[in-house]
């Protein structure tokens, strides 16, 4: 029997957000915990994201949730597109 290696999967959340009126009730760690199981039923290892710089609140929920900085960015796409100079990228393994 010959088993190749196969690199580990990791999933990529591009889009997170909780609406400003639901906030402070456990929503956004509730989204996460689902978006990992997620992405364990798919054999991913890894999660990973982009947060905007000067998002204090959303990099803190990453950091509480187990997620690690990995790279402070600057983008001139996000910058070009939406306003954004500045992100950070974060991975948890999984």
């Amino acid at each position: 029997m010959n088993i190749e290696k196969v690199e580990k999967k990791s999933a990529y959340i591009s889009s997170f957000s909780v609406n400003p009126h639901a906030r402070k009730q456990g929503i956004g760690k509730k989204l996460l915990y689902a978006t990992e199981k997620l992405a364990k039923l798919r054999n991913c290892k890894n999660l990973s994201l982009h947060v905007i710089f000067r998002n204090i609140i959303a990099r803190n929920l990453y950091l509480k949730y187990g997620f690690q900085i990995k790279k402070h960015q600057k983008s001139s796409l996000f910058k070009y597109f939406m306003g954004i100079n500045d992100t950070i990228y974060m991975k948890k393994s999984i």
